[in-house]
């Protein structure tokens, strides 16, 4: 999309967030949109990882904890919120999927000279955790 070499992408792609990443793949399809199908993805994309970074987040800045009625949990105290271990694992098939999007993403955005499909598996469930979290755009 921005038709940078390996090096200038590592220089400025590299240390940008996920977050951030997406939104300027956003912005830069304001300016030259993407194929309808390149569109379509980053729609499902963006609102997954949205859910993915709650998980993730929750998990690499919580402490750890046994509950003697939820068994090991993750509690972020900043954003006072309590994630099961049950919980955690439940993304499992929404991250495998997600990394699915990914990389159609890239292969719709394409390769100069080439052309690439990718055939995506069927969304996952949403956790139900994650539900008022991950909201898709209406058709």
């Amino acid at each position: 999309m921005l038709r940078l070499s390996d090096d200038a992408a590592t220089v400025m792609v590299f240390p940008m967030n996920a977050e951030t990443r997406l939104n300027r793949l956003c912005e830069l399809n304001e300016i030259a949109p993407l194929s309808n199908e390149g569109q379509r993805i980053l729609a499902e994309l963006r609102p997954i990882m949205r859910g993915l970074q709650l998980v993730r987040n929750n998990v690499i800045h919580a402490f750890v904890r046994e509950d003697t009625q939820d068994g090991v949990t993750f509690h972020l105290r900043s954003k006072d919120r309590v994630l099961t271990r049950g919980q955690v694992f439940s993304s499992k098939e929404l991250t495998n999927y997600a990394g699915h999007l990914a990389l159609a993403l890239r292969l719709a955005i394409g390769v100069e000279g080439s052309a690439y499909s990718y055939a995506l598996p069927d969304r996952p469930d949403i956790p139900e955790f994650l539900r008022s979290t991950i909201q898709f755009p209406k058709r």
